[in-house]
């Protein structure tokens, strides 16, 4: 029986299935939800990142990017607390936006003379 259930809210895609599922299961089995909700980047945002020359305008494009993906983050999970506070469910929430990663190429060069090193 778990005591415990971990359960991933997505942001582009409906949620209603996963939260009626996981309150139903946490129900059932008298068990705490742990909720997490990431807001993703979209990647052709990505696009703008490989261009060198734009520096400025690429930190502002990701600053207005991750603020709206952590928006759609908390905006699904708020959903998936009502409901759960509705159905009377122990629950814990995280909201977080997807990380900033430098373009491939670049972690691959850093590795290199991590391990070089």
């Amino acid at each position: 029986m778990p005591k415990q259930i971990p359960v991933h809210i997505s942001t582009g895609r409906a949620a209603r299935p996963v939260i009626d599922a996981s309150i139903s299961l946490a129900a059932k089995f008298e068990a705490h939800l742990d909720a997490l909700a990431v807001g993703y980047i979209s990647p052709s945002t990505a696009a703008y990142a490989a261009d060198p020359t734009g520096g400025a305008a690429v930190a502002a494009v990701f600053e207005v990017e991750q603020d709206r993906a952590a928006q759609c983050a908390r905006a699904a999970l708020g959903i998936f607390e009502t409901e759960a506070h509705h159905a009377g469910t122990k629950l814990a929430t995280h909201a977080t936006p997807s990380k900033k990663y430098p373009p491939m190429r670049r972690q691959r060069s850093a590795l290199s003379r991590d391990s070089m090193t």
